[in-house]
């Protein structure tokens, strides 16, 4: 049987290699040149029991920076300090294999929002590039009209619907209306979205804009499980595999 965190890495890769893949056939539409790669990873969840959603993203940082995207192309936001939790039988140190092999946190991770940082208002403002002037640069993403932009949202939620820190909610229309404000301002080539919560592919319904691929774990009616509790730490360290993974190219131009 194949350990957990190895096929939560497999996973992982298939996505990127998915980004990679759809980069070169919207290559052909998309005229411009490419210039630059980006990352958005966003966990939405706080509180100690959503360790896995913590995990998760912090499973996509590393693999995006082993791929050769740099800190700096990367805007990480983290709803909770799992590794410096109280609660945390590893110190400084998280997990997404019950082996604890690979410690995710390592001892260089740049958090560019975290805590109450992470919002849906901040999470919009980084896509669309509207902050306040006050905002320093490594909490923009500077992207162009020839970056191909990563987006990846772990948390909990629902129909159309995912929750940030348990008291706000980013919705479908959100997300649609933030990425046609990125293509009017020419703030990416392509893009590909990825949600990791319960009925997760709604979240990506209203998009209509070009260039875009989504991603989902779970589809309409379906939920999103944890996998497998370390007895060690005392909760789930990442969310399985679900056999539905749907690829929808939302539209073309």
């Amino acid at each position: 049987m194949m350990p957990s965190g190895l096929k939560t890495q497999l996973v992982h890769m298939l996505l990127l290699i998915v980004f990679v893949a759809s980069s070169l056939c919207l290559e052909v539409v998309a005229h411009s040149s490419h210039t630059s790669n980006w990352a958005v990873l966003v966990a939405t969840s706080k509180y100690w029991y959503n360790y896995r959603h913590i995990a998760n993203t912090l499973s996509f940082y590393r693999t995006v920076k082993r791929l050769g995207i740099p800190d700096s192309n990367i805007i990480l936001m983290l709803a909770e300090d799992i590794a410096c939790n109280s609660r945390n039988a590893y110190p400084s140190q998280v997990f997404n294999d019950e082996s604890h092999k690979l410690d995710l946190y390592g001892s260089i991770v740049e958090v560019d929002y975290r805590g109450y940082g992470v919002t849906v208002e901040n999470f919009i403002r980084v896509l669309t590039g509207r902050h306040d002037p006050a905002v320093p640069r490594n909490q923009r993403m500077l992207s162009d009209r020839g970056s191909n932009v990563l987006v990846y949202i772990s948390g909990h939620g629902g129909n159309e619907f995912m929750k940030f820190q348990d008291t706000q909610e980013l919705m479908a229309q959100d997300v649609a209306d933030a990425i046609q404000q990125m293509y009017e301002k020419g703030r990416y080539r392509e893009l590909l979205l990825v949600v990791e919560t319960c009925q997760a592919a709604t979240l990506y319904s209203k998009i209509r804009s070009p260039n875009v691929i989504a991603m989902a774990s779970s589809l309409k009616g379906e939920s999103s499980y944890s996998y497998l509790t370390d007895t060690d730490v005392g909760l789930s360290l990442i969310d399985r595999s679900v056999p539905t993974v749907t690829v929808v190219p939302v539209v073309q131009q």
